[in-house]
């Protein structure tokens, strides 16, 4: 199975070069899927190892609020 960097890359390849937007949208779709599970697994990491979730939301450019609701359950 191809590790995550490059995953991410191929999908991002595949919606920039394809030629039918059908396509490109295919795989924006799953572009965007890997991304949020990407970014769920680096939220843990950063809540697991202390980070505040006031920092989590600063990083990602969204309230702390936001980030506790959407974050919650990793605690």
């Amino acid at each position: 199975m191809t590790d995550l960097p490059d995953r991410l890359v191929e999908l991002l390849e595949h919606a920039v070069r394809a030629s039918d937007p059908e396509v490109a949208l295919h795989a924006l779709t799953a572009l965007r899927r890997e991304l949020d599970a990407f970014e769920r697994v680096q939220a843990w990491r950063a809540l697991d190892a202390g980070s505040s979730y006031g920092a989590v939301a600063r990083a990602l450019g969204i309230t702390r609020q936001a980030a506790h609701r959407r974050y919650r359950e990793l605690d």
